[in-house]
Protein backbone atom coordinates (compact mmCIF):
# COMPACT_ATOMS: atom_id res chain seq x y z
CA UNK A 1 0.00 0.00 0.00
CA UNK A 2 2.69 2.53 -0.99
CA UNK A 3 0.38 5.49 -1.51
CA UNK A 4 -1.05 5.22 2.01
CA UNK A 5 2.37 5.50 3.65
CA UNK A 6 3.58 8.12 1.17
CA UNK A 7 0.58 10.37 1.72
CA UNK A 8 1.06 10.15 5.50
CA UNK A 9 4.68 11.27 5.10
CA UNK A 10 3.74 14.12 2.76
CA UNK A 11 0.93 15.14 5.11
CA UNK A 12 3.38 15.38 8.01
CA UNK A 13 5.58 17.62 5.87
CA UNK A 14 2.46 19.75 5.19
CA UNK A 15 2.89 19.17 1.47
CA UNK A 16 -0.67 17.86 1.09
CA UNK A 17 -3.91 18.03 3.09
CA UNK A 18 -5.04 14.41 2.77
CA UNK A 19 -4.06 10.83 3.45
CA UNK A 20 -5.28 7.72 1.66
CA UNK A 21 -7.45 4.93 3.02
CA UNK A 22 -8.97 1.83 1.40
CA UNK A 23 -11.89 1.69 3.83
CA UNK A 24 -15.21 2.47 2.06
CA UNK A 25 -17.00 2.63 5.41
CA UNK A 26 -15.45 5.94 6.45
CA UNK A 27 -18.04 8.67 6.29
CA UNK A 28 -16.01 11.62 5.00
CA UNK A 29 -13.97 9.76 2.40
CA UNK A 30 -13.17 11.47 -0.91
CA UNK A 31 -13.94 9.17 -3.84
CA UNK A 32 -12.37 9.12 -7.26
CA UNK A 33 -14.33 11.23 -9.80
CA UNK A 34 -16.83 9.13 -11.72
CA UNK A 35 -15.52 10.27 -15.09
CA UNK A 36 -12.84 12.27 -16.89
CA UNK A 37 -13.61 14.33 -20.03
CA UNK A 38 -12.70 12.56 -23.24
CA UNK A 39 -12.19 15.87 -25.05
CA UNK A 40 -9.60 18.34 -23.79
CA UNK A 41 -11.84 21.25 -24.80
CA UNK A 42 -14.08 20.32 -21.87
CA UNK A 43 -11.19 20.01 -19.43
CA UNK A 44 -11.03 23.49 -17.91
CA UNK A 45 -14.76 23.62 -17.18
CA UNK A 46 -14.50 20.14 -15.66
CA UNK A 47 -11.51 21.15 -13.53
CA UNK A 48 -12.88 24.45 -12.28
CA UNK A 49 -16.60 23.70 -11.98
CA UNK A 50 -17.14 19.95 -11.71
CA UNK A 51 -14.50 18.94 -9.16
CA UNK A 52 -14.32 19.87 -5.49
CA UNK A 53 -10.90 21.10 -4.34
CA UNK A 54 -10.19 17.85 -2.49
CA UNK A 55 -10.42 15.81 -5.69
CA UNK A 56 -8.29 18.34 -7.53
CA UNK A 57 -5.63 18.04 -4.84
CA UNK A 58 -5.56 14.26 -5.08
CA UNK A 59 -5.27 14.39 -8.86
CA UNK A 60 -2.44 16.90 -8.51
CA UNK A 61 -0.71 14.49 -6.09
CA UNK A 62 -0.64 11.83 -8.80
CA UNK A 63 0.32 14.38 -11.46
CA UNK A 64 3.06 15.83 -9.18
CA UNK A 65 2.05 19.41 -10.02
CA UNK A 66 0.39 22.14 -7.92
CA UNK A 67 -3.21 23.09 -8.58
CA UNK A 68 -2.13 26.69 -9.21
CA UNK A 69 -0.45 25.86 -12.52
CA UNK A 70 -3.12 23.54 -13.94
CA UNK A 71 -4.41 24.83 -17.26
CA UNK A 72 -5.56 23.63 -20.66
CA UNK A 73 -2.02 22.41 -21.32
CA UNK A 74 -2.32 20.03 -18.32
CA UNK A 75 -5.02 17.84 -19.86
CA UNK A 76 -2.80 14.82 -20.64
CA UNK A 77 -1.00 14.95 -17.32
CA UNK A 78 -4.21 15.15 -15.27
CA UNK A 79 -5.80 12.45 -17.43
CA UNK A 80 -2.88 10.16 -16.61
CA UNK A 81 -3.24 11.08 -12.93
CA UNK A 82 -6.93 10.13 -13.10
CA UNK A 83 -5.95 6.74 -14.52
CA UNK A 84 -3.38 6.26 -11.75
CA UNK A 85 -5.89 6.87 -8.95
CA UNK A 86 -7.06 3.40 -7.81
CA UNK A 87 -10.85 3.33 -7.48
CA UNK A 88 -10.56 1.66 -4.06
CA UNK A 89 -8.38 4.46 -2.65
CA UNK A 90 -10.22 7.22 -0.80
CA UNK A 91 -8.84 10.52 0.41
CA UNK A 92 -9.27 11.63 4.01
CA UNK A 93 -8.81 15.32 4.67
CA UNK A 94 -6.69 15.74 7.80
CA UNK A 95 -6.34 19.25 9.17
CA UNK A 96 -2.80 20.14 10.19
CA UNK A 97 -3.93 21.28 13.63
CA UNK A 98 -4.52 17.57 14.28
CA UNK A 99 -0.99 16.47 15.15
CA UNK A 100 -0.80 12.78 14.27
CA UNK A 101 -2.23 10.09 12.04
CA UNK A 102 -1.24 7.01 14.07
CA UNK A 103 -4.89 6.02 14.52
CA UNK A 104 -5.27 5.86 10.74
CA UNK A 105 -2.49 3.26 10.57
CA UNK A 106 -4.16 1.17 13.29
CA UNK A 107 -7.63 1.48 11.79
CA UNK A 108 -6.40 0.69 8.29
CA UNK A 109 -4.46 -2.36 9.50
CA UNK A 110 -7.49 -3.93 11.16
CA UNK A 111 -9.72 -3.07 8.21
CA UNK A 112 -7.33 -4.95 5.90
CA UNK A 113 -7.54 -7.89 8.31
CA UNK A 114 -11.31 -7.92 7.89
CA UNK A 115 -12.19 -6.09 11.10
CA UNK A 116 -14.13 -2.85 10.79
CA UNK A 117 -13.20 -0.70 13.79
CA UNK A 118 -14.94 2.58 13.03
CA UNK A 119 -17.01 4.77 15.32
CA UNK A 120 -20.75 5.29 14.90
CA UNK A 121 -19.80 8.59 13.24
CA UNK A 122 -17.94 6.72 10.49
CA UNK A 123 -14.41 7.66 11.58
CA UNK A 124 -11.46 5.74 12.96
CA UNK A 125 -11.13 5.84 16.74
CA UNK A 126 -8.47 8.32 17.82
CA UNK A 127 -5.53 7.39 20.04
CA UNK A 128 -7.24 8.59 23.21
CA UNK A 129 -10.38 6.55 22.52
CA UNK A 130 -8.29 3.43 21.87
CA UNK A 131 -6.32 4.06 25.07
CA UNK A 132 -9.60 4.24 27.02
CA UNK A 133 -10.82 0.93 25.58
CA UNK A 134 -13.79 2.32 23.68
CA UNK A 135 -15.76 0.42 21.04
CA UNK A 136 -14.21 -2.94 20.15
CA UNK A 137 -10.95 -2.06 21.89
CA UNK A 138 -10.28 -3.81 25.20
CA UNK A 139 -7.48 -3.09 27.68
CA UNK A 140 -5.55 -6.29 28.42
CA UNK A 141 -3.25 -7.26 31.26
CA UNK A 142 0.43 -7.62 30.44
CA UNK A 143 0.84 -10.77 32.58
CA UNK A 144 -1.26 -13.28 34.48
CA UNK A 145 -0.90 -14.11 38.19
CA UNK A 146 2.07 -16.38 37.38
CA UNK A 147 3.86 -13.60 35.46
CA UNK A 148 3.21 -15.27 32.12
CA UNK A 149 3.00 -12.78 29.26
CA UNK A 150 -0.51 -12.26 27.89
CA UNK A 151 0.21 -9.86 25.05
CA UNK A 152 0.89 -11.07 21.52
CA UNK A 153 1.72 -9.93 18.01
CA UNK A 154 -1.13 -7.94 16.51
CA UNK A 155 -2.11 -6.29 19.77
CA UNK A 156 -2.11 -2.50 19.98
CA UNK A 157 0.38 -0.69 22.17
CA UNK A 158 -0.49 2.75 23.54
CA UNK A 159 2.32 5.12 24.44
CA UNK A 160 0.22 7.19 26.80
CA UNK A 161 -3.08 8.45 25.43
CA UNK A 162 -1.59 10.22 22.42
CA UNK A 163 0.06 7.56 20.27
CA UNK A 164 -0.78 4.00 19.17
CA UNK A 165 1.07 1.34 17.17
CA UNK A 166 0.74 -2.36 16.28
CA UNK A 167 2.90 -4.93 18.11
CA UNK A 168 4.92 -6.89 15.55
CA UNK A 169 7.04 -9.13 17.79
CA UNK A 170 7.55 -10.08 21.44
CA UNK A 171 10.99 -10.75 22.85
CA UNK A 172 11.39 -12.65 26.11
CA UNK A 173 14.85 -12.06 27.56
CA UNK A 174 16.60 -14.03 30.30
CA UNK A 175 19.12 -11.33 31.26
CA UNK A 176 17.18 -8.13 30.59
CA UNK A 177 13.59 -6.89 30.68
CA UNK A 178 11.16 -8.38 28.17
CA UNK A 179 10.46 -6.06 25.26
CA UNK A 180 8.62 -5.74 21.97
CA UNK A 181 8.81 -4.28 18.47
CA UNK A 182 6.03 -2.30 16.79
CA UNK A 183 5.06 -0.46 13.64
CA UNK A 184 2.90 2.60 13.28
CA UNK A 185 2.07 5.92 11.72
CA UNK A 186 2.36 9.42 13.07
CA UNK A 187 6.14 9.43 12.72
CA UNK A 188 6.69 11.45 9.56
CA UNK A 189 9.33 9.88 7.33
CA UNK A 190 9.51 6.77 9.53
CA UNK A 191 5.83 5.86 9.09
CA UNK A 192 5.42 2.10 8.83
CA UNK A 193 8.97 1.20 9.90
CA UNK A 194 9.52 -1.26 12.72
CA UNK A 195 10.98 0.03 15.95
CA UNK A 196 12.42 -2.17 18.69
CA UNK A 197 13.66 -1.74 22.23
CA UNK A 198 17.33 -1.96 21.29
CA UNK A 199 16.95 1.08 19.07
CA UNK A 200 14.65 3.30 21.10
CA UNK A 201 14.71 2.29 24.74
CA UNK A 202 10.96 2.82 25.23
CA UNK A 203 9.58 -0.61 24.39
CA UNK A 204 9.90 -2.55 27.63
CA UNK A 205 6.74 -4.57 28.12
CA UNK A 206 6.53 -3.78 31.82
CA UNK A 207 7.34 -0.12 31.31
CA UNK A 208 4.97 2.21 33.16
CA UNK A 209 4.12 4.33 30.11
CA UNK A 210 2.82 1.55 27.81
CA UNK A 211 -0.65 0.04 27.76
CA UNK A 212 -1.80 -2.87 25.59
CA UNK A 213 -5.13 -3.14 23.79
CA UNK A 214 -6.84 -5.95 21.87
CA UNK A 215 -9.69 -5.82 19.36
CA UNK A 216 -12.57 -8.00 20.53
Amino acid sequence: MPHIVETCIKWHKKEINFVFTTNPNLLERITKPTYFPSDKTDFLDYWKNKLIWEKREILCYFATIPDTIVGAHSYKKIKKAYEQWPSNYYGLIYKHDYPWSCNLCVGETFFLLGMNVTTTDGTYYNASQIYNGEGRFEIIDKRDANKKLLISEGDIVCFGSGHVEIVTSIRINSMTDDDFCSRGGGRGKEDGKERCELCDGDREIDGPTVLFIRVI
